[in-house]
């Protein structure tokens, strides 16, 4: 009996602190959807990079063209160019998540 009322006794103090971390990160809610936006959208990024950077290395032993709007290149640039778009986007998207989560460390804290 003692140990199911401990459980009990655990369990809402833990929804308790929940209600409390809820309550005080309210006024950040706009910044908490865009940082979990940032964060899926840096996981594909990242995801995709390594795929891309694959890509490339097979057009290097086996060279392609890729055709667009009438205009014959070759793929190694097409994969170039998107790997360093969603590189640099990735890294971009990094930096500013970083940020808005040191903004809202600093305000919850101080």
């Amino acid at each position: 009996m003692r140990k199911s009322n401990n459980k009990k006794k655990k369990t809402n103090e833990i929804f308790k602190g929940i209600a409390l971390t809820v309550r005080y990160l309210q006024p950040y809610k706009k910044d908490i959807v865009i940082l979990a936006t940032l964060g899926v959208a840096m996981a594909v990024a990242d995801g995709l990079t390594p795929y891309l950077l694959g890509r490339f290395f097979d057009e290097l032993v086996m060279p392609t063209s890729i055709s667009v709007e009438g205009y014959i290149f070759p793929a190694i640039f097409f994969f170039l160019s998107l790997w360093a778009v969603f590189f640099f986007t990735g890294n971009l998207l990094n930096w500013w998540k970083g940020t808005k989560g040191a903004k809202i460390s600093e305000h919850l804290f101080s």
